[in-house]
């Protein structure tokens, strides 16, 4: 089994500190592959590319990205230069750029982009019409979990038998609740699609993970080198 490191997105307090001796430790460890995504913040490209300038082994990858944020052109091209300015890398390192490229519903691209998500986009305004429409979505793009009428997140845990949970946790958010949505999220729900817990839990779990089709575990970034160092015996320790 193989590890990742996920660094996610952040809003406006910035990127969490240390977080490129973070990825140089992880490097050091055996983490095999570094993950960004977006929502509503930093984008997935950027990061990716300011750390892949400072790592030599690491594949990148995108997990989440807004696919009616950009043209499919400008997301080719972006990928193809991240691709140009890592030679050293694998030959897999296509196939990880690419993974969960994912299209947000047509609400979340209208809220957040001010397009509509199943119509070409037509650019047809002037220069100061554009950037004000920028500086808008600068001062909106601060956290979120998505609409009431299509979340990912939400989809998934309820398909796994969660729906009455997902929907108290989703409407505490979208009410501004954020403590008490984070509350209503019981452990064995988290205990599903991750692993948490101390050193000797996670050890016992393990077993049943490696049994699974899953190739790859990502650990959410830390700027607590031990931490990584941990996780790194666990896993790859055997």
């Amino acid at each position: 089994m193989k590890l990742g490191l996920l660094l996610g997105f952040w809003g406006e307090d910035g990127p969490p500190p240390r977080l490129l001796e973070t990825v140089r430790e992880a490097e050091t460890l055996g983490y095999e592959s570094v993950w960004t995504s977006e929502a509503s913040g930093s984008d997935a490209l950027t990061p990716l590319a300011w750390v892949g300038a400072h790592t030599a082994t690491m594949r990148l990858g995108t997990s989440i990205m807004h696919m009616a944020a950009r043209a499919p052109a400008a997301t080719a091209m972006a990928a193809l230069s991240l691709d140009y300015y890592s030679p050293y890398r694998d030959a897999h390192y296509r196939a990880a750029l690419a993974e969960g490229a994912a299209r947000p519903g047509a609400r979340a691209a209208e809220a957040d982009f001010e397009i509509v998500a199943t119509v070409p986009l037509i650019v047809d305004e002037d220069v100061e019409t554009a950037a004000g429409r920028l500086r808008g979505l600068f001062a909106r793009f601060i956290g979120g979990m998505g609409p009431r009428g299509r979340n990912f997140h939400y989809d998934a845990f309820a398909r796994m038998g969660y729906e009455e949970v997902a929907t108290r946790v989703r409407d505490l958010w979208l009410e501004g609740r954020a403590q008490e949505s984070a509350a209503a999220v019981p452990t064995a729900m988290i205990e599903q699609v991750a692993l948490i817990g101390p050193a000797p839990k996670i050890r016992d779990e393990l077993v049943e993970w490696r049994r699974s089709l899953l190739t790859t575990l990502l650990v959410h970034v830390t700027p607590e080198p031990a931490v990584l160092r941990q996780v790194a015996e666990l896993v790859l320790g055997g």
